[in-house]
C-alpha cells in the first residue's frame, strides 16, 4: 500500500452452519486484516514508529465478534481487543448468513521522531459502526 494516514477495508464473510467455534476461551482469526510498518503481531511491542495491526477475530466458544490490534502502549505481551456492539449489546458472528465488515485504521503521527497517541480504529458492522478505539 501508499503510505497515507488512514486505511480502509472492507469484506464480506459467511460462516457454515456446522462451523465450530471451538471449546476454549481464546480466539480465531476472521478474514483479513490491516497492517504496516513493522506489522506489529506476534507479541512484538509497539512504540508508535514501528507499525500496527489490526483484524477481526471470534472470541470464547460462542463467536463473539472483535477486532483485535496491535497499538502504542498495548498492555501485556500481545495485542488488545474490542467487541463489537450493536445497541449496546455484543455482537455474535452468526451462521449462514453473509455479513459485511468495514475497518478505518487512522495512524498516529510522529513529531521530532516521537510518537504521538492519536491514531484511531472504527469497525463497521453491516454499515453500522460498531467498535471505535482511540
Amino acid at each position: 500500500l501508499t503510505k497515507a494516514r488512514e486505511y480502509y477495508l472492507s469484506f464480506w464473510v459467511k460462516f457454515s452452519g456446522d462451523f465450530s467455534w471451538g471449546t476454549t476461551e481464546y480466539a480465531g482469526k476472521v478474514g483479513l486484516g490491516l497492517a504496516g510498518g513493522a506489522s506489529c503481531s506476534g507479541g512484538q511491542v509497539c512504540d508508535g514508529t514501528n507499525g500496527f495491526s489490526s483484524r477481526m477475530i471470534w472470541r470464547q466458544n460462542n463467536g463473539q465478534a472483535a477486532v483485535y490490534y496491535y497499538h502504542m502502549g498495548h498492555a501485556g505481551q500481545y495485542g488488545d481487543y474490542a467487541v463489537l456492539k450493536n445497541n449496546g449489546a455484543d455482537i455474535h458472528w452468526p451462521k449462514n448468513q453473509w455479513v459485511n465488515v468495514a475497518q478505518r485504521v487512522k495512524v498516529n503521527t510522529v513529531t521530532g521522531g516521537n510518537a504521538n497517541p492519536d491514531g484511531e480504529i472504527e469497525v463497521f458492522y453491516n454499515g453500522k459502526s460498531a467498535a471505535k478505539v482511540t
